[in-house]
């Protein structure tokens, strides 16, 4: 029966060639992310790892969590628990487990963390009580490989600069590169600048984004690239590596 439908088609194929009429084109189905609200109860592991190198020495900021959703409001998280299971140099939060909201962050009992801690926790989690920038940020539209996506450009450019470091985002550019399973990829890059006078700083970062094809959720954000400094004694050319990690349990 496949091979007489297989005939037929081409027959049909044929005629209508025949008639001039153009064979229909077949559209490419593309790839499409499901946004899934966060929920209370909702735990995730979270690693990250950010080494620069420069004249031989190296500085690294690393850390493993869990995470841990305490409150929601529509679809952003406005309270998390947070247990560091690592981190360097951040050494006073390790086996720590922490109460964070926009406002404050405590231990589990609700006694206020110590200022050193709280500041290197609230490194971290400054975005809390915001809806997550990527997962907004994602089309409804299916996406193709060498698609552009401004929006979600936007959003990783927000993320990146920290305007308590001084760090600014720029020139940020993210194409969908593929599928991969449930996972969909992005190229990214762009350039991260500090400009502190008489030093300035840049770091032409490229590398990928992945996000899940079923909730929306970042699983890994793996960009490397030169670091350039002028002015004062660190003058000179490096390398950042960076690399965000994080997957529901």
């Amino acid at each position: 029966m496949k091979r007489i439908a297989a005939l037929v088609f081409l027959l049909l194929a044929s005629c209508n060639k025949d008639k001039g009429a153009a064979p229909a084109a077949v559209a490419e189905p593309g790839t499409r992310f499901t946004k899934v609200a966060p929920a209370v109860g909702q735990t995730r592991e979270e690693t990250s790892d950010i080494t620069m190198t420069l004249k031989g020495a190296s500085t690294v900021e690393r850390s493993k969590r869990i995470e841990k959703v305490l409150a929601v409001t529509g679809d952003t998280v406005t309270k998390m628990q947070v247990k560091f299971e690592s981190a360097e140099p951040n050494a006073a939060v390790v086996g720590k487990t922490y109460v964070v909201d926009a406002n404050a962050i405590t231990d589990e009992a609700g006694k206020a963390a110590a200022p050193g801690e709280a500041k290197d926790v609230r490194k971290i989690y400054r975005a809390i009580g915001k809806p997550d920038p990527i997962a907004a940020s994602l089309p409804t539209a299916a996406l193709h490989p060498g698609e552009k996506v401004d929006a979600l450009a936007k959003a990783i450019g927000e993320q990146m600069k920290d305007d308590g470091e001084g760090i600014t985002a720029e020139g940020v550019v993210v194409t969908f590169k593929e599928a991969r399973g449930d996972i969909g990829v992005f190229d990214v890059s762009l350039k991260l600048a500090k400009n502190e006078p008489p030093v300035t700083m840049t770091i032409d970062a490229k590398g990928e984004a992945w996000v899940s094809t079923k909730d929306g959720q970042t699983t890994k954000l793996d960009l490397k690239g030169p670091i350039t400094i002028h002015g004062g004694p660190l003058e000179g050319t490096g390398e950042m590596t960076m690399k965000l990690e994080g997957h529901r349990l």
